[in-house]
This record gives structure tokens, sequence and C-alpha cells, in this order.
């Protein structure tokens, strides 16, 4: 009887027992917390901060933030509404995961804003024996100058700059000594420079080096060797070769297709050309088909267009001088509709000089910046805000023997 009661005591303890650690298994389901804010395309910078927001986060509980390639963020803050993440200096555009209690869940997507410095190429012939030609990264405050590479070569020029990011080069035309034509690449980390030869043919030239999407360059050809024959030509250039493979055979009136840019959506390079009257018209060049299509912008010739630049959002601008009225001289910068035509005055812009060359886009400050020279030969950096249309002059030199052209923003490394 007593080893019964012992028995059915026994039973009855493994009861509550089972049913407490079952219990307890209720209690310990956790449950992956809800994100509740968009995280779709946010932009950040490598090292700012930002709110992956929801419910069900806990102070006392683990979570693990990554970023592409493979790149933990460090939590700053959690609260049960959200975690602060540190975005890690080696991330990349991409896919954001949280991963908890050994879950992972795709939680939205970043753009990161890379930080950019203004590089020119400066000109320096106040001593007639030393005639300095230099690469130079620019202040966009104080208009300063650092000199990243003194350079060597034989012609006066080099223009047409652009940037190779995965060799770190700033990339020109110069001339070479019988007046064809040649890549310089300098590489902005050490200051060596490299000659790439693409022609030595005289009568064979380059200009308006411009870089595709997948980081291909192009420029546009003129070859009038055989002058019963003029061959004007958009080429995909290699840059380690400098052997070229055209793209189209163009057809349009004037003699240059200049101030060249890639439109991302389009596939198109776009550029100017002049009309027969004098006037402008925009040529846009599908880069698959080679297939061209020609917008009027103006048949006057009194109005003028120089120095297309793009935006972050790939709206189009140009610097507009028109002086068809001689008492009412019009120096404008304009945004392109590049279907139409049509022009929008972002600013009246304030000015001595004629021109206002080199644009580039400034992303961080929403500026457009070039160049202007003062009657004087003053040298000025002027920064237009493309939403107030407010110019910013920045003094880079007083002096007439100093000059500086082809402006170009590189990321930081």
């Amino acid at each position: 009887m007593k080893n019964i009661l012992r028995m059915s005591f026994m039973a009855v303890v493994f009861l509550v027992v089972s049913c407490g650690k079952s219990e307890n298994k209720e209690e310990e389901i956790i449950h992956f917390p809800e994100v509740s804010n968009s995280l779709n395309d946010i932009k950040v910078k490598l090292g700012e901060t930002f709110q992956i927001q929801g419910t069900g986060f806990s102070k006392d509980k683990e979570y693990v933030v990554t970023f592409e390639p493979n790149q933990k963020g460090k939590i700053i803050e959690i609260t049960d509404k959200y975690l602060k993440v540190e975005v890690p200096q080696n991330a990349i555009s991409g896919e954001i995961t949280l991963t908890f209690n050994g879950k992972t869940k795709v939680v939205g997507t970043i753009i990161i804003q890379k930080e950019y410095e203004l590089y020119a190429y400066r000109r320096d012939y106040t001593n007639t024996n030393n005639y300095l030609k230099q690469l130079v990264k620019i202040d966009v405050n104080t208009g300063n100058q650092t000199v990243v590479s003194n350079l060597e070569f034989e012609g006066a020029y080099f223009t047409d700059l652009i940037f190779s990011e995965n060799e770190r080069n700033i990339i020109g035309f110069i001339a070479t000594p019988s007046n064809g034509t040649a890549l310089l690449k300098v590489n902005i980390d050490t200051g060596k420079s490299k000659t790439v030869l693409l022609s030595d043919e005289q009568r064979i030239s380059f200009n308006y080096l411009v870089k595709d999407d997948k980081g291909d360059m192009y420029a546009y050809r003129r070859d009038n060797v055989d002058m019963d024959n003029y061959l004007k030509q958009l080429v995909k250039i290699d840059a380690s070769t400098g052997n070229q493979t055209i793209v189209s055979n163009l057809e349009f009136e004037g003699t240059y297709f200049e101030d060249l840019v890639f439109d991302e959506k389009e596939k198109t390079i776009m550029g100017f050309t002049t009309t027969l009257s004098g006037g402008r018209s925009l040529l846009k060049v599908n880069m698959n088909t080679g297939k061209s299509t020609t917008t009027l912008l103006s048949d006057k010739q009194g109005i003028n267009f120089d120095y297309l630049v793009k935006d972050d959002k790939g709206y189009i601008y140009a610097y507009r001088r028109d002086y068809t009225d001689t008492n009412n001289y019009l120096k404008q910068l304009v945004k392109i509709d590049t279907n139409t035509g049509n022009q929008t005055i972002v600013s009246n812009l304030d000015i001595e000089g004629k021109y206002f060359t080199d644009l580039v886009f400034d992303e961080e400050g929403k500026h457009i910046m070039g160049l202007t020279t003062t009657p004087s030969g003053s040298k000025i950096l002027l920064k237009v805000n493309v939403n107030t249309g407010k110019n910013t002059k920045i003094l880079l030199s007083n002096k007439k023997e100093i000059s500086f052209n082809d402006l170009i923003f590189i990321p930081k490394k």
C-alpha cells in the first residue's frame, strides 16, 4: 500500500514538474521584432547613425545588423521602439538585414552617400622659366589648393577629366609633340602619371571624355585625314591600350559634339551641336543601337549653351548666354528638358566675365560649381544653389598668370 502511495505521489510530482517545464517553454517563445519604418533606399554616409524603428525590441536581447558586403553595423542604442545603428566604414549601397534569435530578415535598403573632394588642372606661368602644370585639390569653402601632382608632359593642357575608381586615376587628354592625342592617367594617391597614345595623326582629334554607369569610357573623335570623308564618331576607348571601338558614326550639321554627359535611364550619351544658322541643339546617341536624335534648344545666333552637367536625380543643366539684346546681356544657369529642349531658369548669374565653365554638381551642398574669370584676371569658383539660385563666389587666385580648368569631384577614399 505504501509503495502504491509513494508511486502515486511521484507521478503527481512528475506531472507538476512536467507542466511547469511546458509552461516555461511557452514563456520562452520569443517573437522576431516587427520593423515599422520604411528603409527603402535611405541615403546615409559612412559612419552616420540611423534608426530601425518597430516594436518588440529589448535591451536584454542580442541583435545583429548587417550591411553589404557582409559588414556588421555597430548598435549604438536599443529601446523597445528602435535600434540605433552606425553605418560601418566599408559598407556599400544595398540591402540591410536584421538577425535575431537565429533568424535573419531583410529590413530595407540603403544608398551610401560618398563624401567628395574637388580637383582641377592648374597652370602657373608666373615664372616663365618654371612653367608649372599641376593637378590640385581645391577646398570648396576657402578656395585653398593642395598640389596632388606636378605633371610632366609637352603640351599646355590637360583636358576633359574623368575619374577611374578602380585604378584611382584621373584621366584626361593631352597633345603629343606631333599634335596627336594621348591619354594622361594620374594616380591621386601617389601622384604618378602614365601616358597612353590614342593617335599620333594631327588630323584625328579627341574631345569630351565621358564615363557610363559601368565605368567604360567614351569620347568624340573627328577624323579628317580624308577630306572627302570627314568622320564624326562616338567611340569607346580602352584606357589601358588606347584602342577605340566605334559606337556611332554621327550625322549632324556642325563640326563639334560637345560637353558630353551620360543618361543612365535612357542609356544615351548627349551633348551640344551647332546648327547651320548658329543655333544650338542637343544630340542624344543611344549606346546600344548607335542611333541618334536631335532636339533643338535655340535657332538664334545670339543664344549660346555650354557645359552640360547632371545632378543626382538625373536632371540636366547648362550655362546659357543670351546676348540678343546688347543692352541686357543675360548669363544664366538653366535646367533643360532633354525631350522638348525647353529651358527653366535656375539662376541669373552674378558674374563679371562672360563665361561660367567646367561645371560639376556638388551632391552634398546641392550646388552646381564652375569657374569664372574677372576682367582683372582673377579666377573665381562660383557655386550656384540649384534649389534657391543663390550665388556664392570663392577666390582661387588673383593672378592673371594662374589658370584653372576641368573641375572634377572625386569620392574620398
